[in-house]
């Protein structure tokens, strides 16, 4: 096909916009909306006028209120105008994305037996060994020069090495998980909000071993627990203080407010200052900026964004 002028690649372009998936090849967000919102036939509502207005940013800031001034409609119209945008696919070639799904495999698992808290090293097949054949190679006497025999007695020394390696390392992420749940027993018990400050450093003064050694035991690994599976990192956090004198860490404070905001009337959502009296009430000394940081850490939107109008 030759396209001889602009007019013959806008036609072909939105002739294509109107396959499927619908919108695709189309220049921005806002071209990709109108296409859907056209083939709905909703393209001259006031959804149609929200996107081909510039509005979508204020609709993203959840601005009802302002959309409903600037278009002289009702808060009603511009909220159902919403509810159908919000139905359209910003980007139509999603469905056909190839994202691998990646398992994650806990390294250790923590279960209770008999009342008590017991940890195992999850062992996925047979342990590594030094194949015996190589063993009787070495001590047969006519069967090899004495040079043959030199070099594999020293890889089977190398390979005894490495096998002693992977065993310390083993014990060392044991040792480390189990003195991890000794101080976050309460996690186990009663869940997130108990967790307990902790840094690598105690731990690493309760083994008598290197802070780095520690890093490098929980760097990446995953641990099995009866409340779910958890990177081992996960239970080494910051804390604020409480009135009592003791210490709450960051990890449980933001599963708090979690819990706040899950309650909250959503038509008069709780400001970071309200979390804030809430949480000093309770005891934590904790500020309005600190607040907005754990909220943001768990990818929950500000008040204004979360309003339901």
């Amino acid at each position: 096909i030759i396209l001889e002028d602009v007019a013959d690649v806008e036609r072909v372009q939105k002739l294509i916009q109107n396959f499927e998936p619908v919108g695709a090849c189309s220049r921005n967000l806002e071209e990709c909306l109108l296409v859907q919102l056209e083939q709905l036939g909703l393209r001259d509502t006031i959804a149609g006028d929200i996107v081909a207005g510039g509005y979508l940013r204020d609709l993203e800031s959840n601005h009802f209120p302002l959309i409903a001034r600037k278009l002289r409609v009702s808060l009603e119209l511009v909220r159902a105008a919403a509810d159908a945008i919000s139905t359209l696919e910003p980007k139509p070639g999603r469905q056909f994305s190839s994202v691998k799904t990646e398992y994650v495999t806990p390294d250790v698992t923590v279960d209770e037996i008999d009342g008590e808290y017991r940890v195992f090293m999850n062992d996925y097949g047979p342990p590594p060994r030094v194949n015996p054949v190589y063993r009787r190679m070495v001590r047969a006497r006519d069967s090899l020069t004495d040079e043959a025999r030199d070099y594999i007695k020293s890889k089977i020394q190398s390979a005894r090495w490495v096998l002693e390696s992977i065993e310390h390392r083993r014990k060392t992420i044991l040792r480390v998980t189990e003195s991890v749940f000794e101080v976050q027993k309460e996690f186990l018990d009663r869940g997130p909000v108990y967790l307990k400050p902790l840094t690598r450093r105690e731990i690493a003064d309760r083994l008598d071993i290197h802070e780095s050694t520690v890093s490098r035991a929980t760097g990446n690994r995953y641990v099995q627990t009866p409340r779910g599976v958890f990177p081992l990192g996960y239970f080494f956090t910051s804390g604020i203080s409480t009135r009592m004198g003791g210490m709450a860490s960051s990890e449980s404070i933001k599963e708090m407010i979690k819990e706040m905001i899950g309650k909250e009337d959503t038509q008069s959502p709780l400001s970071d200052k309200d979390i804030e009296t809430r949480l000093n009430q309770q005891g934590f000394e904790i500020k309005r900026r600190t607040v907005a940081k754990y909220r943001g850490d768990i990818n929950i939107p500000n008040s204004s964004i979360r309003k339901k109008w």
